[in-house]
């Protein structure tokens, strides 16, 4: 009924797949709590010890809090929530994350309904490259 991916989605070659593949082993119902380390938006604050890690040398993908929020949207999962979940009080904690959380949790449902737009779908019909996306793409919960 969930699926829990903690410091993983900054280390994966296509996290657009993942979370598309995951999509076909959820349910309807399934919950997807996804945190990944981001970088801030004020650059200033990548001198501070705790939000280097978002920069790690292993990382290849690197998120805000917003590009985490449209990246999992864009993929088919209706994002619930998106915050650090370090203060108990969800809107303090919600503006705490978006001025300064070194790491963001994503609590998102399977979007049933979720449909590439057409256009997109035809440009990658005939790209063999995208071949096991659209498969993905066709699956319902």
């Amino acid at each position: 009924d969930a699926i829990w991916a903690n410091n993983l989605f900054e280390h994966l070659l296509s996290p657009h797949h993942f979370l598309m593949e995951l999509r076909k082993h959820a349910h309807k119902d399934t919950l997807l709590i996804l945190g990944v380390p981001v970088v801030p938006w004020a650059p200033f604050l990548m001198r501070l010890k705790k939000f280097r890690g978002s920069l790690a040398s292993n990382h290849i993908n690197f998120f805000t809090a917003k590009t985490l929020q449209l990246t999992v949207a864009r993929a088919g999962w209706k994002v619930l929530s998106a915050r650090s979940f370090f203060i108990d009080n969800a809107l303090l904690d919600t503006f705490a994350t978006g001025l300064a959380a070194p790491h963001v949790y994503v609590v998102a449902k399977n979007n049933i309904d979720f449909t590439y737009p057409e256009k997109k779908v035809r440009e990658w019909e005939d790209d063999e490259h995208y071949a096991d996306l659209l498969r993905a793409t066709k699956q319902k919960a």
